[in-house]
């Protein structure tokens, strides 16, 4: 539902030509053949009636008007009803409008409407939504592919299965437990973006750029996050579990107090940023990048860093892929490089750096 309010029409208000005019048009449609059966029956009962001894006729009558006036009822219905769908088509085709004023007024005017599902698998590609206010609304399976979203806010919206690739999302919010499981956001701008406890499970995000936005409590488990630009992202409290982030930049990106256990980070690049509080149990980080790094109380167990480069600041608190917290005289360099005489492997097969060679010589 948006928050904007307008005055609109109602099917009661409308002109009675036009009312005549969508009476006809349910007379004529060839789906609506059967009330032409319906008033045949009711003619036939009252000339039945008529030829009948007078005696009964008032008594007669009576059940049969009730029966017209039941006709009448059902044809008022659904004219009624003719009239709401022509009005939400109406709607829906000025939402699509590249003009901004034009798809906002007609959302609107929708109303309560969002809320029961009117929305739900509509189509409006390239539609210019920007600054757009939906709370609550059933919008699963729409398409917004490059639809223009830009500042836009959402709330307790269900937009499971959606379609909002290339989809224009600068600035917007999403909060209060909005649903995007299963949306594809591949190529999305969400660019100043701030989300917060949001479900992106099992969603495809790959290639979008996330610069400078804000992700808060959101859920990204199993999702798709492949070649992803996060410059200076930042992610707080939230869920990555089992992702793959291959190929993606963290450029200034802060990481703080994240699950990012047995995620895929294999030639991720990682500059000037700040990992603190994270979880990276069993992640791949082999071939990554990890420059001017600052890693403050991270738990890096079961962590693959071959062939990977590790440069940066650590402090005590940080726990390296062997179990032991970091010191100024480790060396990483037998986490990295696989011709140290030294280099470590892991004997938990649940690791990326698992080595069951030796798991035979115990």
């Amino acid at each position: 539902m948006t928050n904007r309010h307008h005055s609109t029409t109602r099917v009661e208000d409308q002109p009675p030509e036009d009312r005549w005019k969508t009476i006809v048009a349910i007379w004529s449609d060839p789906n609506h053949r059967w009330l032409f059966a319906l008033v045949g029956f009711i003619v036939g009962l009252i000339t039945g009636i008529l030829i009948d001894s007078g005696e009964n006729l008032v008594l007669n009558l009576f059940p049969e008007a009730v029966g017209i006036l039941f006709t009448i009822l059902i044809v008022d219905t659904l004219y009624r009803r003719t009239s709401e769908q022509q009005e939400i088509r109406r709607l829906l085709f000025q939402m699509r409008s590249n003009n901004n004023q034009i798809a906002l007024q007609a959302l609107a005017e929708l109303g309560d409407r969002v809320n029961k599902g009117v929305l739900i698998g509509v189509r409006l590609y390239y539609a210019n939504l920007q600054d757009a206010r939906f709370f609550d609304a059933d919008m699963r399976r729409i398409h917004l592919e490059s639809a223009n979203l830009a500042y836009s806010s959402f709330s307790s919206v269900d937009l499971r299965y959606a379609n909002l690739h290339t989809a224009h999302l600068q600035h917007s919010s999403f909060s209060s437990q909005c649903s995007l499981r299963h949306s594809d956001l591949s190529g999305a701008d969400l660019s100043y973006a701030r989300w917060d406890s949001v479900d992106l499970r099992e969603a495809t995000l790959r290639n979008s750029n996330f610069t400078d936005a804000n992700f808060s409590r959101t859920n990204f488990r199993e999702s798709n996050l492949q070649g992803i630009q996060w410059l200076r992202t930042q992610v707080l409290t939230s869920d990555f579990e089992g992702n793959d982030f291959r190929y993606s930049t963290f450029p200034a990106t802060k990481l703080s107090h994240t699950n990012l256990k047995k995620t895929n980070f294999h030639r991720c690049t990682f500059q000037s940023a700040i990992i603190m509080g994270c979880f990276f149990n069993n992640a791949d980080c082999s071939e990554a990048q990890f420059t001017a790094v600052h890693f403050r109380g991270v738990d890096l167990i079961g962590v693959n860093f071959a062939n990977a480069i590790l440069e940066g600041s650590f402090d005590y608190n940080t726990t390296l892929p062997d179990g032991t917290r970091w010191t100024p005289d480790t060396d990483l360099s037998r986490f990295t490089n696989p011709q140290h005489p030294q280099f470590w492997r892991s004997t938990d097969p649940e690791s990326p750096a698992f080595d069951s060679k030796l798991i035979a010589h115990r």
